[in-house]
């Protein structure tokens, strides 16, 4: 009896010390919770602004072509603001439905004319007309031009354009604006997604036209037919109730930042399964090189996957490279990197964007090969610091990553002597 009274009155004691253990445990968690929230804010602040919807993502600025599928939309003025809170801008399409100032088809007198072709990146996705490369190029040239000598930068860029856009834009309309020297602005993975394009009136290995699940909505939007709508907070933790999620995007720093990272680990992950390896950590230069593996092992795993890509891809580029030359005209090529060629955090390694980096070693081989001039920006961009380059959600350049990406464009030009150098300087960049 004695015994049994003694547990009886320590039972309540027992139940008081296990809630004022849970207690302390929620109160140390929401203490770490507290403080790295606040660590974050300090050292790395996120932007808070994350619209419900997607309904902004893809700008109504085309219209459909028959042939390329879309185009932008001539003499569109619009306002374009990310879903994601990190940019807004007004994106400005000339009468030739070009982001550039308007241009005369016939070029006039003392006008050194260059045209340059590519996707979102030489558009300027997320930065002011002004702040695209082209725009910075073309002031720069101008600012050394001889007496009587002026430089015009038209911007070829549309978003979603790939290499078969670029061979079929240079067939119909760019030798039309006589240009004096042709720029081709690649980034090798994302321009290189063509095995399951589907051509139209495909003669001697080339397209007459281009055929996709693609259409140009009532609202000018380019989009994918059967599309669902993507929501940004699909990026975010999915586990979390919706109320929550909506009180900690509007107001926590910590929870975008784990998110983001978390959204990379996936992606990370994702490719690491892609080329049979188990742990993305190990994507680094080091990591591959204790693995067997070599930048160049890992282009023959993708070829073996997607040989379609690199056939339509040379054949594209030997096109576009002839009609060059048969039009007596010099083209450059520009090899631009994404931001996961560059970034160098553990949960995105240098060597992540594999397709990239390998069709990036295999391009760059061949125009070499070819003694075709081309500026490899990886190693250019790599001493400067990634985080300042490209946009914190979006990816695209910055207005940072532009300018820079336009005093590296300068010096190649006019170092290898395909531009009038008038007054102007050789120079090398300097350090932003």
């Amino acid at each position: 009896m004695k015994d049994g009274g003694n547990n009886r009155s320590r039972e309540p004691h027992s139940f008081s010390g296990w809630i004022k253990n849970v207690v302390l445990l929620l109160l140390s968690v929401s203490l770490v919770l507290v403080g790295a929230e606040v660590f974050v804010r300090y050292h790395e602040p996120q932007m808070l602004s994350f619209p419900h919807s997607r309904k902004n993502f893809a700008p109504p600025i085309f219209r459909a072509n028959a042939k390329w599928l879309f185009e932008l939309r001539s003499g569109t003025v619009y306002d374009h603001q990310s879903p994601y809170g990190d940019f807004r801008v007004t994106v400005r399409v000339n009468q030739d439905g070009f982001r550039s100032p308007a241009v005369e088809v016939r070029k006039p007198p003392g006008v050194f004319r260059i045209f340059i072709v590519g996707d979102s990146t030489t558009f300027g996705l997320g930065v002011e007309n002004h702040e695209t490369y082209p725009a910075r190029l073309e002031a720069k040239l101008n600012e050394g031009a001889g007496e009587g000598l002026r430089f015009e930068v038209i911007n070829g860029g549309v978003p979603g354009y790939n290499l078969a856009h670029y061979y079929l834009v240079l067939r119909d309309i760019v030798f039309r604006y006589d240009p004096d020297l042709i720029l081709l602005g690649i980034l090798p993975w994302n321009d290189w997604d063509l095995a399951k394009q589907d051509w139209v009136g495909e003669k001697n290995g080339l397209p007459g036209g281009l055929r996709q699940a693609l259409f140009v909505d009532a609202e000018g939007r380019v989009r994918l037919k059967g599309q669902k709508t993507l929501r940004p907070e699909s990026l975010r933790f999915n586990v979390l109730p919706g109320g929550v999620k909506r009180f900690l995007r509007a107001n926590s720093h910590l929870y975008h930042f784990l998110g983001e990272r978390l959204y990379r680990l996936r992606k990370n992950l994702n490719l690491a399964s892609w080329v049979g390896l188990a742990d993305a950590a190990e994507l680094t230069a080091d990591g591959l090189r204790k693995l067997g593996l070599s930048p160049e092992t890992i282009r023959k795993k993708l070829d073996e996957q997607d040989r379609g890509n690199w056939r339509k891809g040379m054949a594209l580029f030997e096109a576009i490279l002839r009609m060059a030359r048969e039009k007596n005209i010099p083209l450059a090529v520009l090899l631009i990197p994404h931001l996961y060629e560059s970034h160098r955090t553990v949960l995105v390694p240098k060597y992540a964007y594999l397709g990239g980096a390998s069709t990036g070693l295999h391009l760059r081989k061949w125009l070499k090969d070819r003694k075709v001039l081309n500026l490899e920006l990886v190693q250019k961009l790599d001493p400067f610091n990634e985080k300042k380059l490209y946009l914190r959600y979006d990816k695209h350049f910055n207005a940072y990553g532009n300018e820079l990406i336009a005093r590296f464009l300068h010096a190649f030009l006019l170092e290898n002597r395909l531009v009038p150098t008038g007054r102007a300087a050789a120079a090398k960049p300097e350090r932003l």
